[in-house]
């Protein structure tokens, strides 16, 4: 999952630069997220002075382009709505199934006690919590396209198409023909009970479970489902 990926925020329409999958993942993860204010990708630590003096200390040689140190970059810089104000955090994401080297721990321990000393919660993301990373991202990957076809989220019809395609849903049946039966039934086109469907699955509303693949010719599994 080393691909880099260049989407544009939904939020704010910028286009980031993430530099693996599991960026990708993470970042889409975030977006979901009501409380997520703002996204920062690759955030420099401009403090050369401070960092210098945390990699002697952590016994590693500063990160440097030539003669000249480089800022380390912590992965990603998030600002929340949190009990009405506006915290950041600090997020660095672990590959599943890689063990961390000693220069790399230490730069994460650089990070680590840069933001502390900032007052900035950090944590390290571990996505092996994930049964399969790359099916949560496919996943996402298949609702998010809602944005890319230009749907308007519109709560009235949403909430229409969800209870709709509740009313039909069935374990084992393809996706394509649940979406077509609860187009039928709220008299749409197939396109846009689609894309009501992704947006409504984004936005939490239709609970899917995010372990499984999801495709029009796969049958759909919900949280509730899941074994």
């Amino acid at each position: 999952m080393g691909n880099c990926d260049t989407p544009n925020s939904i939020r704010n329409g910028r286009q980031y630069e993430l530099l693996s999958d599991f960026e990708t993942l993470y970042f889409y993860l975030l977006e979901r997220k009501q409380s997520v204010v703002d996204l920062r990708e690759q955030f420099p630590i401009f403090d050369l002075a401070r960092t210098q003096q945390l990699a002697a200390e952590f016994g590693i040689p500063h990160k440097r382009v030539g003669r000249y140190p480089e800022p380390y970059t912590i992965d990603f810089l998030v600002t929340e709505h949190v009990e009405d104000q506006h915290v950041l955090r600090a997020a660095s994401i672990k590959p599943p199934d890689i063990e961390l080297d000693a220069v790399t721990s230490a730069k994460l321990s650089i990070e680590h006690q840069w933001c502390e000393e900032q007052g900035i919660q950090w944590e390290l993301v571990d996505l092996s919590t994930l049964p399969d990373p790359q099916v949560t991202l496919s996943t996402l990957r298949f609702l998010r396209r809602w944005r890319a076809h230009g749907w308007q989220p519109e709560p009235v019809l949403g909430k229409m198409v969800r209870d709709h395609f509740m009313h039909v849903y069935e374990r084992n049946v393809p996706l394509s023909i649940l979406l077509k039966r609860a187009a039928q039934r709220l008299r749409l086109k197939s396109e846009q009970a689609e894309d009501a469907f992704r947006y409504g699955a984004w936005a939490g509303d239709i609970n899917i479970s995010l372990n499984h693949e999801v495709a029009l010719n796969l049958p759909l599994v919900l949280r509730n489902d899941e074994v």
